[in-house]
């Protein structure tokens, strides 16, 4: 597989969405490509952020904020 289509895959390796075959030629690309280590362990570092900030609490003040800055994003793009 080229990068381009293992870019396009490595999130779906990091979900374990893909058949094992798929799995090992992805990681037997990782062993040798750099630039799709990079960008496969910057994925990773992301789904490890967001699984992280599932288990956040916040106040229902600043849930309200943010409810209220997107609906004004929302606003202004019409």
């Amino acid at each position: 597989m080229d990068c381009s289509k293992i870019k396009k895959k490595i999130c779906g390796y990091i979900d374990k969405d893909w058949d094992e075959k798929c799995c090992l030629e992805i990681e037997e690309h990782l062993k040798t490509c750099i630039s799709c280590q990079e960008e496969y362990n910057e994925i990773k570092k992301l789904v490890e952020l967001c699984k992280a900030q599932k288990n956040m609490k916040m106040s229902d003040e600043l849930r309200k904020k943010i409810f209220e800055d997107i609906k004004n994003i929302n606003c202004n793009k019409e």
